[in-house]
């Protein structure tokens, strides 16, 4: 009997982007209100970032050890040498040896969606294929999501020069600032955010299948 469906995981985060896009676009409509929107709307940009890397962190843990049912209905059976929750990191961690070998602690990047993959493949994990699909897809946004967020969480001149490379992908005026670049408008009239949750819901939906 599966313990977990992967398509709840799935509805999850839509519901948690949606709440964000609701609270991103909500209108700015007096002087007093700019100041709190543009925190708010960073605060978006920072929790979404959380939620992706939230949903990568369970839908790998999920498919490593709980036989979930996936989108499609196939139970994706037991990772190798995994039985329950707490055997997923330390067997992880035993995979990297040598220089490469990892602090008691450590933990992925979740939400690097590369680093996801070289987890799943490191794991053994049965939906591998499926999991690279949606992790592949393209634009990817997820590089773009970081970078954005860690100018927000961690502000300095060298995330703000990153910022700078991702205006020159959208076509927009390198002089931009965060703020302008994730509400510049993109077709098909969406903002940058928006297509950003567009598309990470397009990978979670692959991904999960």
């Amino acid at each position: 009997m599966p313990l977990k469906n992967l398509e709840k995981l799935y509805r999850h985060f839509v519901k948690e982007s949606q709440a964000l896009v609701w609270g991103f676009n909500t209108p700015d409509n007096l002087e007093t209100c700019r100041q709190p929107h543009k925190f708010g709307r960073q605060m978006c940009i920072v929790q979404l970032h959380d939620a992706w890397a939230r949903a990568c962190k369970e839908l790998m843990i999920a498919s490593a050890c709980d036989k979930p049912v996936t989108s499609s209905g196939r139970i994706v059976p037991l990772a190798p040498h995994i039985i329950s929750r707490r055997d997923i990191l330390p067997v992880l961690r035993g995979t990297y040896t040598g220089r490469s070998r990892k602090h008691p602690n450590w933990e992925p990047r979740w939400g690097d969606t590369t680093e996801f993959l070289n987890v799943a493949r490191r794991l053994n994990l049965h939906n591998y294929s499926t999991l690279s699909l949606g992790m592949s897809v393209t634009p990817n946004p997820t590089d773009h999501l970081r970078m954005v967020r860690n100018f927000f969480a961690h502000r300095g001149a060298q995330t703000a020069n990153l910022n700078k490379r991702i205006a020159r992908v959208y076509a927009i005026p390198a002089k931009s600032t965060p703020e302008e670049l994730v509400n510049f408008l993109i077709a098909p009239g969406l903002t940058i955010f928006e297509s950003w949750v567009n598309r990470l819901r397009t990978m979670l939906r692959v991904a999960v299948g």
